[in-house]
């Protein structure tokens, strides 16, 4: 039964992530045609349109056309692959497991854009004055705030062994 509850949380999580970053790319899509940018709370919030044929920052963008085709999903899919790996790793029900899960949906959701486009919309900033996010999307969202729960869930992980480990000495 505790696996069919972590395979919903997982197939829950995957498809938030997925529905909610395509809908965004959608309305952002036909809100943002025009190639103006929008400014919003006194800057904090850019909107404006851009097309993303690399992964994180554009990094692997310079490749060319031919070999980036099919390079940059085949980074992802490996990368996918691996977060698998530590999902079916992961026990429990922890901010490790949901930190996992939300990165997998996040990079699944990016991996369709680059399998149906070959590139990734994205269209927010986030800053103050001169110190800005580069441009994102709600799937790199879902990616950024699972990292820091993977980090917490194997931070707890690792203190509730070292601590049963002390009571056992």
């Amino acid at each position: 039964m505790k696996d069919w509850k972590r395979i919903g949380v997982f197939a829950l999580a995957v498809a938030a992530v997925t529905l909610i970053d395509h809908g965004s790319k959608l309305i952002a899509t036909a809100g943002l045609a025009d190639g103006v940018r929008y400014s919003y709370l006194a800057d904090t919030l850019r909107l404006e349109a851009a097309y993303n044929t690399g992964a994180i920052l554009g990094l692997g963008s310079q490749l060319p056309n031919a070999l980036r085709s099919w390079v940059m999903p085949a980074v992802t899919v490996v990368v996918l692959l691996w977060v698998s790996a530590m999902l079916i790793r992961e026990t429990k029900m922890d901010p490790a497991f949901i930190g996992l899960s939300l990165v997998w949906g996040g990079g699944f959701s990016n991996l369709m854009d680059r399998l149906a486009y070959g590139k990734v919309f994205d269209f927010f900033t986030l800053g103050v004055g001169t110190l800005r996010t580069g441009i994102s999307n709600l799937a790199d969202v879902a990616i950024m705030a699972g990292i820091p729960l993977i980090l917490i869930g194997w931070l707890w992980s690792s203190a509730a062994r070292e601590q049963s480990a002390t009571v056992i000495e």
